[in-house]
């Protein structure tokens, strides 16, 4: 459908008639439709003319591609629609030719019912001849002329190594090793890439035992390796041998899919391995009322009488502090009878929603209340009262409760953390199936060995389409950004200070990419609106307008913004480079040392307390202090001089007032600054004082080795600590009116690092990450967890993690995500099949990679090369599930499929 410019009239060598005037002025002889657009144009004024001449022997050949998806009414329909055709042409019967396309026409064995729904459908007869089916080899004729030479299985000791060079990510060794694990001493593993080395693996296969009785086995199926594992295990009892087997007959499938036959010119796929990863949203997630051994579910997977014990989880990312959540009826009791009812509540912050968390009956926090909570009958007593229930009289477990847990304003409500008072760390826990295929798609395209970063996301509406290609624009982002940030840390930038840091990285990836090429790699999704961007792509080039300098220097603004959150607020939220092991900010051990024993001297002559602490105590007082500040990203940065000017007004903050800044999102770009009002002011709660409750004052009291006498003694040390740490030039002040003075980390004083090294608390399990510098003030130190009486201490075994590996090796491409749908115009589809076609040596740095499609309309794209597609939802039948995952792996015969299985009874059936 849809009218191109150019249409051509007549047929060349690169293109077919596809102006409509001439179409309608010259009736086919082979009509090629679907049940829609047939009945459009047998009702269409417009398409009238397109029957005009016709006579009963003009229309010879009709079409129906993918013949497996009209079942039911669409059946129906487009039976009556061949029918109105042919009563409208006066065909006679058994004259037109009625052609029925789909990748699944299912076994000879199942020829029958197919003529018969053909029948059905076409209204004409089907011979036995008519259907033409797959013809596959047998297992017995694949391996005729074969005989088994080889019985060689792999050992503990390679398994291990194999392992070992997964997580290398060591693509060439991993293939040697693989031989030598699974094939006799003959046999040649030099050069293991090439071509000839490529068909001695096939041939070598053909001749090895359990390759054999694998495929006997699979019978041609979709199997699991466990399924494998159990049915050869009498045969190869050396699988009972290995700790875990799928390792060995990972690295088998990894030699049958490089493996290749017939000659070193031209190279075809030995087999077809398709490789399914089945994953589920977390959707609903609730956890079970006890008091140790805690059980998560999803709601779908609980009956009526179990879901009664269950209630959804509320955590907090700042503080990691995880409890209960519901609703709290007039007789004190926390059933949860109606999903629905309750996240309508929670995310209105009605009064009626509480939070409840697991208390160990030590010292209650300020703000928290004691209770008892069944776990039979969710019944809420409260008080410390007795281990029973008041109602049913069954065991219940004390917990605590928060006096409020909303705070309100003129202008909003919201959840605050009872524990740190964090206004943006609380949230339900659970994950959607978008946010999880974001996830999967940045994996995909960061990985070496995916040499065609090219997928098809299916799903089964326009809506969901269109949504999900934005989603993935955006989720994404973050992701390759900060590949660029480590690969620039590692090479350039260790041990800068923040802001060099900032501006080097700028002229790094300046000097390694053309302007159209730092511009596509690094515009923010929300910022490719501008005219600059849409003229660049549409010209082909960026030029040298006041528009494209505009963008340019939006760019790099929002780039050394995004830096100082990924090292500030963001740092523990989500797959960062802090968690992953990758680099982090690290203050001057030697400054550190001065101010320690400055804070010391001044805390015992000043205030004659803490006269018998260890100097150990003063070393976690700084560092955590310095910590709380830089995890606030409270960072001297003229991006928030207008935010500390004016109360700390978040709008300032967003792309409302400058453009090229993200939108507002809770507690992950939103700063908080250490600030002292002039005396008598209402507090401002856009900052922290260094007063009451802070993280700050938590955090000195959890220090305290021993008894003192005076509530304001931590309030006393803490601003002690603050003003040696500005003497030091640590810390410094921001622009701010007369009635406050507001402090940050000058940038200038902190330096980035990739040494990096994890602590965890020997309680709760929390962690924090530091630098190798910094790691001897938090060796024992409190844990960051109000809640916890856990100290942290490094965890040796805690090295570079997977995401820190890919984030260092991974390759850097950017997912370009566009939805391919029945909404674009017939030239807007053409362009972006076209954009996503384009071979590597004439691709565009802003051409799509990842298009987000429906099943019916990816006609117009070579997918010969793709080797992945996702399933953002599962098929309405199996059928519709083996025509998308067919779609990968054609040319190789190497395929990927993610099928991500909603929670809905349809898609679950499936998944279980």
């Amino acid at each position: 459908g849809g009218y191109e410019k150019n249409a051509s009239r007549v047929m060349a060598e690169d293109r077919i008639i596809t102006d409509h005037e001439t179409m309608l002025s010259n009736p086919p002889d082979i009509l090629l439709t679907n049940y829609k657009m047939l009945d459009y144009l047998l009702v269409r004024p417009k398409d009238a003319k397109l029957w005009a001449s016709n006579n009963p022997n003009t229309l010879k050949f009709i079409v129906v591609d993918e013949l497996h998806t009209f079942d039911g009414a669409q059946g129906t329909d487009l039976a009556c629609l061949l029918r109105r055709l042919k009563a409208r042409l006066d065909t006679p019967r058994g004259y037109l030719c009625c052609i029925g396309t789909s990748a699944t026409m299912g076994t000879k064995e199942s020829a029958k019912y197919i003529r018969e729904y053909a029948s059905s459908v076409f209204d004409e007869p089907f011979d036995e001849e008519s259907v033409i089916t797959e013809d596959r080899l047998t297992v017995t004729e694949f391996f005729k002329g074969h005989d088994i030479e080889d019985f060689t299985f792999p050992t503990q000791e390679q398994c291990e190594k194999l392992h070992f060079l997964i997580n290398e990510g060591d693509l060439e060794n991993y293939l040697v090793c693989a031989a030598e694990s699974w094939f006799d001493d003959s046999f040649d593993t030099t050069d293991i890439m090439s071509g000839k080395t490529r068909l001695n693996i096939g041939k070598q296969l053909m001749k090895h035992s359990f390759m054999r009785h694998m495929l006997e086995i699979m019978e041609g199926n979709y199997v699991q390796v466990e399924y494998i594992c159990e049915k050869l295990r009498n045969k190869f009892p050396d699988i009972s041998k290995l700790t875990q087997p799928s390792t060995a007959l990972d690295a088998l499938f990894a030699l049958i899919s490089h493996a290749r036959t017939e000659t070193e010119c031209r190279l075809r796929p030995f087999l077809n391995v398709q490789v399914q990863f089945w994953m589920r949203e977390l959707r609903r997630l609730l956890a079970k009322v006890c008091d140790d051994n805690i059980e998560f579910a999803l709601e779908a997977d609980l009956n009526e009488n179990q879901v009664k014990h269950y209630l959804p989880v509320v955590n907090c990312r700042d503080c990691g502090e995880t409890g209960w959540a519901s609703i709290l009826n007039e007789r004190f009791n926390m059933t949860m009878f109606n999903l629905e009812t309750f996240y309508n509540l929670y995310f209105s912050q009605d009064k009626k929603i509480i939070m409840v968390f697991p208390y160990d009956g030590k010292t209650i926090p300020p703000g928290m209340n004691p209770a008892r909570l069944c776990t039979d009958c969710l019944q809420l007593d409260l008080g410390e009262g007795v281990p029973t229930c008041s109602l049913c009289g069954k065991k219940s477990i004390p917990v605590i409760y928060p006096t409020k847990n909303v705070i309100v304003t003129d202008e909003y409500k919201q959840y605050i953390c009872p524990f740190c008072e964090s206004r943006h760390g609380l949230s339900l826990m659970g994950l959607r199936s978008a946010t999880a295929i974001s996830a999967e798609v940045s994996q995909l395209y960061s990985s070496k060995f995916n040499d065609d970063k090219k997928l098809l996301a299916f799903s089964d509406n326009v809506q969901d389409a269109a949504h999900k290609a934005g989603f993935f624009n955006s989720r994404t982002w973050r992701f390759y950004l900060r590949r660029a940030i480590q690969q620039f840390a590692l090479d350039k930038g260790k041990d800068l200070p923040l802001d060099e840091f900032q501006t080097r990285f700028i002229e790094y990836w300046h000097k390694k990419m053309t302007d159209e090429e730092f511009v596509s790699f690094f515009i923010a999704p929300n910022m490719t609106w501008m005219r600059a961007y849409e003229k660049m792509i549409a010209e082909g080039a960026l030029d040298n307008s006041e528009e494209a300098k505009r963008l340019m220097d939006g760019i790099e603004r929002r780039i050394k913004y995004e830096i100082m959150l990924e090292f500030g607020v963001s740092s523990r939220i989500g797959r960062t480079l802090e968690k992953s092991g990758c680099s982090v900010i690290s203050f001057d051990i030697e400054k550190v040392k001065a101010i320690v024993d400055r804070v010391r001297i001044r805390t015992i002559n000043e205030l004659g307390v803490l006269t018998k602490s260890q100097p150990k105590a003063f070393e976690h007082m700084v560092i955590g202090f310095l910590h709380i500040m830089r995890s606030n990203g409270a960072f001297n940065d003229s991006v928030y001089n207008s935010f500390t000017s004016n109360n700390g007004r978040a709008y300032l903050l967003s792309n409302d007032r400058t453009k090229w800044m993200p939108g507002i999102q809770s507690g992950r770009n939103i700063p908080r600054f250490i600030y002292k009002p002039v005396s008598g002011l209402k507090r401002n709660w856009n900052f922290d004082a260094l007063t009451g409750n802070s993280k700050y004052i938590n955090w000195i009291e959890a220090c305290i080795d021993e008894f003192i006498k005076g509530q304001d003694i931590p309030e006393l040390i803490a601003n002690i600590i603050l003003d040696e740490l500005i003497k030091a030039g640590i810390v410094v002040t921001m622009p701010s009116p007369s009635t406050y003075v507001v402090y940050a980390i000058n940038k200038s004083a902190v330096k980035v690092v990739t040494n990096v090294k994890q602590f965890a608390c020997d309680e709760c399990g929390i962690g924090i990450s530091t630098s190798e510098d910094n790691k001897y003030f938090w060796n024992g130190a409190p844990c960051i967890r109000n809640n916890c009486y856990g100290h942290l201490y490094e965890n040796e075994e805690k090295e570079l993690d997977y995401y820190g590996k890919l984030y260092s090796k991974g390759d850097p491409v950017r997912i370009n995500a566009q939805e391919h749908t029945g909404l674009l115009e017939r030239n807007d589809r053409e362009e972006l099949e076209r954009m996503f076609k384009r071979r590597e040596n004439e691709k565009k740095p802003w051409d799509v990679n990842l298009l987000s499609c429906t099943p019916t309309l990816e006609m117009g794209i070579d997918i010969g090369d793709l080797s992945t597609v996702v399933l953002c939802n599962i098929p309405p039948a199996q059928a519709q599930f083996l025509q998308r995952a067919g779609r990968a792996g054609r040319k190789d015969g190497n395929s990927l499929t993610l099928a991500v299985a909603n929670a809905r009874p349809h898609d679950l059936y499936f998944y279980s």
